[in-house]
């Protein structure tokens, strides 16, 4: 696995080398405690990588998902989510967790559809604006604001969940 995903930084590194410069800061932790991939913020940046999916992804797809956790710590999303949602990710009981998981899968959802258009062969199980009628184009509130009635919205499944977010440290 940790071979796979060092040479998917170097085909980074040779398509977009600011997005490999990012990607060789963080700690990178091959773990199948996540469905896919993941980004943390504690004292560093962290990376948790499934070594199942990552293999699974064709080498195009690697870098593309490389590129979509870059952009969630470029766009600040764990620190915006936790603003607009502090209860979300705070720790709380089971039932609190139970109730929380609506907002933070549109959350979740409406970060995906900020980053997902500038970013080419993403897997397929990717969301788009696109698929819920939406612009694309627009920040993740805008996103989750325009989600919140939505139909198509409700019946989606999520890439990355987004649930390392409540470890990230700060605001």
């Amino acid at each position: 696995m940790t071979n796979k995903l060092t040479q998917a930084i170097v085909r980074l590194y040779d398509e977009e080398r600011f997005y490999a410069e990012l990607v060789i800061q963080m700690d990178r932790i091959i773990t199948d405690r996540i469905r896919t991939l993941g980004v943390c913020i504690k004292q560093n940046v962290q990376l948790y990588v499934n070594p199942k999916f990552f293999d699974s992804l064709s080498p195009k797809e690697q870098v593309a998902v490389l590129k979509h956790e870059c952009q969630h710590i470029l766009n600040d999303h764990i620190s915006r989510s936790k603003e607009l949602a502090p209860e979300v990710y705070a720790k709380g009981d089971m039932i609190d967790g139970l109730m929380n998981q609506a907002k933070h899968h549109m959350i979740n959802v409406a970060c995906d559809l900020a980053i997902n258009p500038g970013i080419p062969h993403l897997p397929k199980e990717c969301v788009f604006p696109e698929q819920f009628d939406l612009a694309n184009g627009q920040t993740m509130e805008w996103y989750l604001e325009n989600l919140k009635d939505n139909e198509k919205a409700k019946n989606m499944t999520e890439f990355d969940g987004h649930s390392l977010w409540a470890e990230s440290e700060g605001e």
